[in-house]
């Protein structure tokens, strides 16, 4: 199920990239679709320094980013649905020792380019 969804992520991104023929659309994407399990990831890691609310709203932003890119809400959260399984289940996720400094500037450097990442497409499509 979870290649499945996966797949389904993936081929709508491209679909998305695609439609224009645009190969450098497609690379922004994928470089989008990277941060955005880069940022889940890291704040599920410190999810126990940080906080359960400030989890959620790194949650939030995430998949608000993948319904813009995506356009499917469902889909969006299937996705984030799917990561967070994927977290649960690896060993690295169990009770990590990390500081909240060590966090925060994890957090903030994976924000950065989530937010540059997103930039990138939406300059992107605001230029064909």
């Amino acid at each position: 199920m979870r290649r499945l969804i996966f797949a389904t992520f993936m081929c709508t991104i491209s679909g998305i990239a695609i439609a224009g023929d645009d190969p450098k659309l497609a690379e922004l994407t994928t470089a989008f679709t990277n941060a955005s399990y880069a940022s889940l990831s890291a704040a599920y890691f410190c999810r126990n320094g940080i906080g359960v609310d400030s989890y959620l709203k790194v949650r939030k932003a995430v998949e608000a980013g993948l319904v813009n890119i995506t356009g499917s809400a469902d889909l969006a959260r299937q996705i984030m649905d799917e990561w967070e399984k994927k977290m649960a289940r690896d060993p690295l996720y169990k009770n990590p020792k990390v500081t909240v400094d060590k966090c925060s500037d994890l957090l903030m450097e994976r924000y950065h380019k989530l937010d540059a990442a997103f930039d990138a497409i939406a300059n992107r499509k605001n230029t064909r």
